[in-house]
């Protein structure tokens, strides 16, 4: 599991994640977060990293990645051509 630091640029989206799809403890660990100073965000990164990393860029809540070419495709795979 990866330790994030508070550096880390995805923390704002994570944090906006956490907020839409979190419950009441993870909506509680993000408003700490915010109040926190250096050293407490630190410390609540190091504390509670499963959280971070499941509403983080590559968690279950994070936008999936679409390619228009393959969405393409799969809108019109099933067509048949008429001459």
């Amino acid at each position: 599991m990866s330790i994030f630091q508070q550096n880390d640029p995805s923390i704002p989206e994570t944090l906006e994640r956490m907020e839409i799809y979190g419950g009441g403890f993870v909506n509680a660990i993000v408003v700490a977060y915010r109040r926190a100073d250096t050293n407490n965000k630190q410390k609540i990164l190091t504390t509670w990293p499963e959280l971070f990393v499941e509403y983080g860029p590559h968690g279950a809540f994070a936008p999936q990645a679409t390619d228009i070419k393959s969405m393409g495709y799969s809108m019109v795979k099933h067509l048949t051509i008429r001459k």
